[in-house]
């Protein structure tokens, strides 16, 4: 009897044993999945070249690709390819086994958003002792690479000092006002000034150095408008108007309060037998003909919808039409900011006899090519502001 408990008692101990013998050991190898439960997927897409997941997990393939060993049953197929969208978003195919099965998607290129267009407005005037020297500054900042007029464009204003009788303020005096009037606190010393995208550039009446103006401009040139504008302009038969039509686009929802369209004609360039001032210039650039606010507020916007307006500058029959084009801008009203621009150049009204299709893609600022080199003026060096005529006072 005795020796009967004893055994039961070690027989307890092996099956107690066994299981605790088993830890730290690595678990047992199953046998892979029959090939008779498996089969194969083909992934396409158009174009080639996507990424391809099954069941959540990249495959570490590339479309078109044949996947073989696929376990039978639902597998959801998903691709992906930078810069593109796909649909479907996903596929769901059921695998059979021994058998082919397919998946196809077509991809759609997705346009990049809009680039930021950088918008310049100087101050000046024909006896303005530093205008000469920014008007070669701007000229050669806008001939450098990446800094062409698809990415940034002028607007030249003329103050009606140093010279009252200068023709450029003359010729469209409540335009330049209502300019001078809008950045009056940017012109307290006097001119040249500049102003990029709605802030002054430097300080009244001393201009940013060019290495400072680059810096700014690529700085600002990086923003992300959200939108898109085009522009269409036709001069009238008359020679007395231009007709300009603007639409913005916001390519993605854009939340902006106080902002304004406005719309301004310029010509390029502008061209004397003999210098109208003291300064020697008998060639001008970029001259402010025309400005207009357009009626409404263009924003905010919904992702894909558009704000346009049609207004009318006016033109003397003096400026030739092939010298013209149009800029528009989005200005905020309060903080002055500009939020985008464009331009384009005038078309004669023969060119647009007939109506002209809405344009299938935005571009921010169609392509426009100056005629001739810029202009070329000696090295000058720093010298004062002209002074606003309410600063005489100031040291």
């Amino acid at each position: 009897m005795l020796a009967s408990r004893h055994w039961r008692f070690v027989r307890l101990c092996l099956l107690l044993a066994l299981p605790l013998a088993a830890c730290g050991r690595v678990a047992p190898r199953f046998a892979p999945v029959s090939v008779d439960r498996t089969g194969t997927l083909i992934v396409t897409s158009a174009p080639a070249g996507a990424a391809v997941a099954l069941d959540g997990v990249a495959t570490g393939h590339v479309t078109p690709d044949t996947l073989t060993g696929v376990v039978a049953g639902a597998h959801v197929v998903r691709v992906a390819l930078g810069g593109w969208s796909v649909a479907p978003d996903s596929i769901e195919v059921t695998v059979a086994a021994q058998s082919v099965a397919q998946a196809a998607f077509t991809l759609t290129l997705v346009p990049p958003p809009p680039p930021q267009v950088v918008l310049l407005e100087a101050f000046s005037n024909v006896n303005c002792v530093g205008c000469p020297a920014m008007a070669t500054m701007l000229a050669n900042l806008m001939a450098e690479p990446g800094h062409g007029l698809d990415r940034v464009v002028l607007i030249k204003y003329a103050a009606n000092w140093p010279a009252v009788n200068d023709p450029h303020y003359v010729a469209s005096s409540a335009a330049n006002n209502a300019r001078m009037t809008f950045y009056q606190s940017y012109l307290m010393v006097g001119i040249p000034t500049l102003v990029v995208n709605g802030a002054l550039a430097g300080v009244s009446g001393t201009p940013p150095t060019p290495t400072a103006l680059h810096d700014l401009v690529d700085a600002q040139m990086q923003h992300d408008p959200g939108l898109a504008i085009d522009v269409q302009a036709t001069a009238l038969a008359s020679g007395t108007g231009v007709t300009a039509t603007a639409t913005v686009r916001a390519d993605r929802a854009v939340s902006h309060a106080n902002t304004v369209l406005r719309l301004a004609l310029v010509q390029d360039p502008v061209t004397y037998a003999t210098p109208p001032g003291n300064q020697g210039e008998t060639t001008f650039h970029d001259v402010m003909r025309d400005l207009v606010t357009a009626a409404g507020a263009p924003l905010p916007l919904a992702a894909g919808a558009t704000f346009a307006r049609t207004v009318t500058l006016a033109r003397q029959a003096a400026w030739p039409v092939a010298n013209l084009h149009v800029v528009a801008f989005v200005q905020d009203t309060q903080t002055r900011e500009v939020l985008q621009a464009a331009q384009v150049l005038v078309s004669s009204a023969a060119v647009r006899a007939t109506a002209t299709p809405a344009p299938s893609t935005f571009t921010a600022a169609p392509v426009r090519t100056r005629t001739e080199p810029a202009p070329s003026f000696p090295t000058l060096p720093p010298s004062p502001p002209s002074r606003h005529p309410n600063d005489r006072g100031r040291p």
